[in-house]
């Protein structure tokens, strides 16, 4: 068999010397017509591709099977066909024995990856998690990364022997698979080689494939064995001396030992998790579910201990006799099961400064042992690798002749330092005298000119010292007063603006809920499409006009807003009704979500308002129409990683990553670098304010989170949202999954003194299915509240009302229905006083102008925890 290839349903397409079959669990049948299988050959490579197609290689030849049609793939001058891979952006590789290949029009076309020879054979093609490729050749390993081509080779370390398996461990780190140079880890550019010297069963890796518990199961021609990620990475890092490997070879019932390497895939997982291996003499089956090893490890004796021919007494401790420096020490292990798999390793501590892996070899053997003190130990390891904790020891003494002692070597040092000295001693003492004269003379002469040279210097130091500490003095001074000038004026110009913002802004969100709320119920009921076309026109333009007082105010004041932890999906499939309508027909939106997307902590309500400021920029950068996707998945930042578009730099940590793709019109590179200032736009006048990118830079900042931004003319823009990813706890998943939509069987009372806004507000009600009576002042509502003989389920008012404010009815109304739920509506802004007093802890506020979506969201977080009955 050459190789093994799932097809995503249970079953194997094997291709082996003479055929191509497919398994489907119960026996194989033809894949091949018997025209083809008439005519011959050698089937290699197999790939089954995003299409449901089979591409499949008969020598020279490559072929693609789709819907029972088989088409011939022109691949010129490829030479044997080893490999085909299909990477994450859809494109077909293959690869021959006379190079690289990449599937075009007119089929496979030759590929040159700089700094690697042309006709090199390829045996191996993977992608990292960085969407990187590498590829397998003989004693070479390349990376290709957008444009950029890295290789290494033997003289940077890598094993000899073609790489015919290449794959990345969880920590990022890439393992290549070498036939005959076992395992070579690239981390960091420094690569560290892992053998059969570590504890590997063989250094001839064909196929690797992992488990869900991090176990690799490794085909070689010594048969399948397992080991864990973490001793390979233990052995590499230099904190084990040996890897703890498990076989499964011959004995426990493989045909051959022998793997068939050299043809991709050479190894799968099928769809019930089972583990195929294609070997010389057919397919291998090993569930790792059922995997079970000899956990016995096998019991050490020492046999024999020999020097200078003549055999030694067992001791704990033994001395040569004098003048004896060669040992022969012999060693056997006990084994019920497979004893001709035991293997031994030995170590003499205080010569040998690893241990010796020495195989089934059962005998050490040392000689020119210097004099000293050694402890010699042995282990044994069964057939599944499990290593003796004890094994066979002893100490071992080498007395030394009295010439090589410490002591005789010393009083020969001694003797010869004592002659030397006095040599020495002799010659300096007539150089010393005479040298002592002119010293002295020289001497007197030097010490008058450095006493004068040092008094002029402390002088020169003592009056540059004053000159420096006034200069620093007056300039600090100055500087701190133009800094604080400066602050001064800023924070008067902010605090005028946040005050006029502030006083335009509940006027016109006002006026934007009534406009918003008659057209949002006007579009529910009308039936021409004219109608409803023209509606929904007035509507987005509304939804902008709220967009940009809120912009405003955020750029007014730096509003922080309230952090919480939520589910970033749940937040964009609730946008997308309102994108929906915010977004033209021709323009398609599409969401995509990793199945374990994580959580983040941040303001709901701004980070909802940053998405749809992209998706409407989005929109406007698509006039004829396209597509828009948001996506969200997690990103690990392993290292400090450059934003694009920015000189900010992501730190390392674990990130949740949100993207707004769209197929526009583009950006050059000099708007992208002006993109996030305020008040620039490349819109026509009217069309844009300019604030909108600059609010969203300062809300992703305050989220502890990161935005950047790629475009390019004539294929789109997308922008990248980056926020720290947080694990929720069991609180927050179950109140995220509360229902909280519907309409509701309700009672409510709603309190407005602005009658345009108390009767739209009431039709929205009715339209949730709430029974609502109205006031148009705290007083009144009052009156009416006392006049109720029914049960009053929900307190609606304005927070800023003539007389009596919204907090003031709030307090009221519970002294007399304690059980009341009360909602807050306010067209302020957060953060700009309105002297309304303290609300209560937890209060609900809902911003005007807020939609029919809006006020059923407030709804519900209002009174989804009352009885089940309330919610229809």
């Amino acid at each position: 068999m050459f190789s093994v290839a799932s097809d995503g349903v249970g079953g194997l397409y094997v291709a082996n010397r003479r055929s191509l079959l497919h398994y489907n669990g119960a026996g194989f049948d033809f894949v091949l017509p018997q025209t083809m299988r008439a005519e011959g050959g050698t089937f290699y490579a197999t790939l089954v591709d995003d299409e449901g197609a089979l591409w499949f290689s008969r020598g020279f030849d490559a072929f693609r099977l789709l819907g029972g049609v088989i088409a011939e793939v022109e691949c010129p001058d490829s030479g044997i066909n080893r490999v085909f891979f299909q990477d994450s952006l859809g494109r077909v590789w293959l690869g021959a024995g006379r190079g690289l290949f990449l599937l075009g029009e007119n089929g496979f076309e030759k590929f040159e990856l700089d700094g690697v020879a042309e006709d090199r054979t390829v045996y191996c093609i993977r992608e990292d998690r960085d969407g990187d490729l590498w590829f397998g050749f003989e004693s070479g390993v390349s990376r290709l990364s957008g444009d950029q081509v890295d290789s290494w080779g033997v003289d940077d370390g890598l094993s000899q022997g073609a790489v015919r398996e290449i794959l990345q461990a969880p920590d990022g780190a890439i393992w290549a698979g070498t036939y005959g140079g076992g395992l070579c880890r690239i981390k960091k550019d420094a690569i560290v080689r892992v053998t059969v010297q570590h504890g590997l069963i063989d250094n001839a890796i064909s196929c690797a494939l992992e488990d869900d518990n991090g176990f690799l199961y490794i085909n070689s021609n010594r048969g399948v064995f397992r080991t864990h990620w973490d001793d390979l990475n233990a052995v590499a890092d230099g904190q084990a001396p040996a890897v703890f490997c498990i076989s499964y070879g011959v004995a426990p019932g493989m045909r051959t030992n022998e793997a068939q390497g050299g043809y991709q895939p050479a190894g799968c997982i099928d769809a019930n998790g089972s583990m195929w291996f294609a070997t010389i003499e057919g397919l291998v089956r090993l569930d790792p579910h059922r995997a079970v090893f000899n956990a016995q490890a096998p019991t050490v004796v020492l046999s024999k201990i020999e020097s200078g021919g003549e055999s030694l007494d067992f001791h704990s401790r033994i001395e040569l006799p004098l003048g004896q420096r060669a040992l022969t020490v012999e060693y056997a292990a006990l084994s019920f099961t497979w004893p001709e798999s035991v293997r031994y390793r030995y170590k003499l501590i205080g010569r040998d400064l690893d241990w010796q892996n020495v195989g089934a070899e059962r005998t050490a053997r040392y000689s020119q042992l210097d004099p000293g003190q050694y402890s010699f130990k042995v282990l044994a390891a069964n057939e599944d690798g499990l290593w003796s904790q004890t094994g066979g020891s002893f100490e071992l003494s080498i007395p030394a002749y009295f010439y090589e002692t410490n002591w005789f070597l010393g009083f020969v040092a001694f003797s010869s330092a004592i002659g030397v000295f006095g040599l020495f001693r002799f010659r300096t003492r007539s150089i010393a005298a005479r040298s002592r004269i002119l010293e002295e003379r020289i001497g007197e002469s030097t010490a008058e000119l450095r006493r004068a040279r040092d008094d002029l210097e402390r002088r020169v130091t003592e009056r540059t010292q004053q000159l420096a500490a006034a200069n620093d003095s007056l300039q600090s001074d100055l500087i701190e007063r133009e800094q604080l000038e400066a602050r001064l004026m800023h924070s008067q110009k902010l605090e005028s603006v946040g005050r006029l913002a502030g006083g335009i802004a509940h006027d016109f969100n006002n006026l934007l809920t009534v406009m918003l709320g008659q057209i949002e119920l006007a579009i529910m009921g009308a039936r021409h499409e004219a109608i409803r076309h023209g509606l929904e026109e007035a509507y987005q333009a509304g939804q902008r006009a709220s967009m940009l007082t809120q912009q405003l105010l955020v750029f007014a004041r730096g509003k922080v807003g309230e952090h919480k932890s939520f589910s970033p999906e749940k937040l964009i499939r609730d946008l997308e009704r309102m994108l929906t309508r915010l977004l033209k027909d021709d323009i398609k939106l599409g969401t995509e979500f990793a199945e374990d997307l994580g959580w983040i902590c941040a303001d709901p309500i701004q980070v909802e308002q940053v998405l749809v400021n992209l998706c409407v920029n989005a929109g406007d950068a698509m006039p004829s129409g396209g597509q828009l996707r948001i996506t969200a998945h997690n990103r690990m930042i392993e290292g400090a990683e450059e934003v694009p578009g920015s000189n900010v730099a992501i730190p390392k940590g674990d990130y949740v990553q949100i993207s707004v793709a769209d197929s526009g019109t583009g950006m050059n590179e000099s708007t992208l670098t002006r993109i996030f200032e305020p008040f620039f736009t490349t819109k026509s006048v009217g069309k844009g304010s300019g604030l909108g990118l600059s609010v969203c830079y300062g809300i992703i900042q305050n989220s502890s989170g990161y935005i950047s931004v790629q475009s390019e003319l004539g294929v789109g823009t997308t922008v990248d949202l980056y926020f720290p990813l947080i694990e929720p706890t069991a609180d927050m998943i179950a109140e995220s999954t509360l229902v909280k939509r519907g309409a509701f069987k309700a009672r409510a009372l709603l309190v407005e003194d602005d009658a345009r806004v108390r009767r739209v507000v009431e039709a929205m009600l009715q339209e949730l299915n709430t029974e609502v009576v109205s006031a148009s002042n705290g007083a009144k509502a009052l009156e009416l509240l006392q006049e109720m003989d029914t049960d009053l389920d929900l307190l609606i008012t304005d927070l800023v009302m003539p007389g009596m404010n919204g907090a003031e009815v709030a307090s009221r109304v519970r002294a007399l229905r304690p059980d009341t739920h009360v909602l807050f509506i306010s067209g302020y802004s957060e953060g700009f006083g309105v002297g309304i007093g303290n609300l209560p802890e937890n209060s609900n506020v809902l911003a005007k102008p807020f939609s029919l979506e809006a006020l059923r969201q407030a709804l519900s977080d209002v009174l989804y925890r009352q009885a089940d009955s309330k919610l229809i």
